[in-house]
């Protein structure tokens, strides 16, 4: 299958959930604003619905699990995962795929193993430095450090007997932690590099419409990629296993087979424009079927047909 053919293929199903959109972390970036709870019965009932209806047409399904922080509604990430986990067991030309962007602190080891074995197996955590400097960014709803935890989790994990899985350690960087990162790649490189297992990803933090966007000490465009390379280059030095993550530049928001199902059980492209109506784009009905408003769906899809690849790679880009 070509790429193009992939990208709008009807037999391949992303979904993006959020089973929760409340979280137990408040970053200082952060663009959401938590007013949506848990999912309810019914919209859990209505997700296994659209499954079942799409199952027999498939030949890969990939959950993508979302937040808020996601593992605090754990029990059902693990109903969902295993209700799609039995469906690729039903029908045989059906893969199942699942992954989590979680913020790492409730990924205890036992947490770990149910997850992994119902199938959920790609990660993406996120840290802001070493622990004096993520500790100041990424705090707990109580004001509270993060990083011990987080850290103790990733060295659990990385001393399992677990072999298939991948976890995605996302480095934020800004003006402010630049001159604490030298250290950190060392730490970085001593525990993750190597192991095919865990892969960074170094990137800036942006303003996504947060209320503490004024106040963020952000790299300039311009700067970006001299950092990035800097610290690639003391985090790799001269090794030739350079698990370096590449970036797809096609966005998830860009393809007519990827949505989001929010808490609520609406519907969206983006999971970054989460207060812009045009990206509330219908709602799931009770039996699993997909209201969707044509109108509001098309614009995100329109780097399809015009091909342009900024278009595709952001489709929030300048969005009609």
């Amino acid at each position: 299958m070509n790429t193009y053919s992939y990208l709008v293929s009807d037999k391949i199903q992303e979904l993006i959930l959020f089973p929760t959109e409340q979280c137990n972390f408040r970053c200082v970036y952060c663009y959401e604003d938590f007013k949506l709870k848990r999912m309810s019965p019914n919209i859990v009932q209505a997700i296994k619905n659209f499954m079942d209806n799409r199952a027999p047409k498939l030949n890969f399904l990939s959950l993508n699990w979302f937040g808020g922080e996601p593992l605090i509604a754990k029990d059902i990430v693990l109903e969902i995962s295993n209700y799609a986990n039995q469906l690729s067991r039903k029908y045989d030309d059906l893969s199942y795929s699942s992954g989590i962007t979680t913020n790492g602190y409730l990924l205890s080891p036992s947490t770990f193993k149910e997850l992994v074995e119902e199938g959920v197996t790609h990660y993406q955590i996120s840290l802001d430095g070493p622990k004096n400097i993520h500790d100041l960014t990424r705090i707990k709803a109580n004001g509270k450090g993060t990083f011990e935890r987080i850290w103790n989790n990733l060295m659990s994990i990385k001393n399992s007997e677990y072999k298939n899985f991948q976890i995605l350690l996302r480095i934020h960087l800004t003006k402010d932690n630049l001159p604490h990162m030298s250290d950190f790649m060392g730490e970085l490189r001593d525990h993750f590099v190597g192991d095919p297992r865990f892969q960074i990803l170094l990137k800036p933090v942006g303003k996504y419409g947060g209320p503490n966007d004024h106040k963020l000490n952000v790299i300039n465009d311009k700067e970006e990629q001299i950092f990035i390379e800097q610290f690639k280059s003391m985090l790799y030095q001269n090794s030739t296993e350079v698990n370096d993550f590449k970036t797809d530049n096609v966005c998830y928001a860009s393809r007519p087979n990827s949505i989001a199902i929010r808490s609520d059980g609406s519907l969206a492209k983006c999971t970054v424009a989460l207060h812009d109506e045009r990206n509330s784009i219908g709602n799931i009905e009770p039996d699993g079927t997909l209201n969707i408003n044509k109108n509001r769906l098309s614009p995100w899809l329109r780097g399809l047909v015009t091909l342009d690849s900024e278009t595709l790679e952001c489709p929030k880009r300048m969005l009609p």
